[in-house]
């Protein structure tokens, strides 16, 4: 039996993570080359150990909301950590629903895509600057190109 919406709105987010996987038809009106953008994305992990995917789409857009809300599970391999993780302050703790309004309910390609998203809900120092507004950093060298010791980062410098 599937949880309701406001079963996991209500949810306490324990930590986040941005998510990156390449574009492709649907996830915009335009599609760059893979060198240029990603389609982004937040995986939330709830008090409760359950983790959600948070992302925009333009056909949710159409829909009424473009912030969509889906169990990780369902998550296909394409999807990469980047970043760092961030836990919210004890004070600051957010619900799902908190992350999914912070998201915005609109899409513009250009000036609110998912990217813009994830900058939105993400603080600058888990997430830094990329095509369309916000650049997710490679997990395994965060953004230093290199992975260990003198060693090139197979991930961003393949």
């Amino acid at each position: 039996m599937s949880e309701s919406t406001t079963t996991i709105f209500n949810k306490k987010v324990k930590h986040m993570q941005a998510v990156c996987r390449p574009i492709q038809k649907g996830d915009s009106t335009f599609v760059p080359p893979k060198s240029v953008a990603c389609h982004g994305g937040i995986v939330a992990t709830t008090e409760d150990n359950q983790v959600y995917l948070i992302h925009k789409t333009p056909e949710e857009a159409k829909a009424g909301n473009a912030t969509k809300v889906t169990q990780a599970k369902h998550m296909s391999k394409k999807w990469d950590k980047v970043g760092y993780e961030y836990t919210p302050p004890s004070d600051k703790k957010q619900t799902v629903g908190d992350v999914v309004k912070a998201a915005g309910p609109n899409y513009s390609t250009l000036f609110d895509n998912c990217n813009h998203a994830v900058g939105k809900v993400l603080p600058d120092k888990t997430v830094a600057v990329l095509p369309f507004g916000r650049k997710l950093i490679c997990p395994t060298c965060r953004g230093t190109g290199v992975a260990d010791g003198s060693i090139r980062c197979p991930k961003c410098h393949s």
